[in-house]
């Protein structure tokens, strides 16, 4: 074999590698994952977490906005977590899978969370003032 020859088997090859990288990275698309978190009203400053439900990996998060609104965006396939979290009330976790889906809607409704607090008590003696007069 010549090395002109070569020459071109090498680019040959190097072309047929990048057509298929190049279909590769296209072909891979986001899905957007998106709703509304309320509780009878729309709750805003909700944290949203999205993991990997096989190894727990943390993904992706945001915090819903003033309407309730939030939305995330992943390209990987498979099982998925999303946990919601606010102050004030129960974490919700919500499990989901992808396969070929470019957008799911997830509504997530909070229940109240009744703070718990710890009894406190305050003790005071009394302070006894002596005044001189002169």
């Amino acid at each position: 074999m010549g090395r002109r020859n070569k020459r071109k088997l090498k680019h040959l090859l190097l072309f047929i590698t990048l057509l298929f990288c190049q279909n590769n990275y296209f072909s891979q698309t986001k899905t957007k994952i998106s709703g509304i978190v309320n509780n009878n009203e729309k709750l805003f400053s909700v944290s949203i977490i999205l993991k990997d439900s096989i190894n727990n990996s943390f993904l992706d998060y945001t915090y819903s906005t003033d309407e309730g609104n939030y939305s995330l965006s992943t390209l990987k396939k498979g099982k998925f977590n999303l946990t919601f979290s606010s102050l004030g009330y129960r974490t919700k976790n919500v499990s989901f899978a992808i396969t070929n889906q470019t957008e799911i809607k997830i509504d997530a409704q909070l229940k109240e969370k009744p703070f718990e607090l710890n009894e406190i008590i305050i003790e005071a003696d009394k302070v006894q003032q002596i005044v001189d007069f002169y």
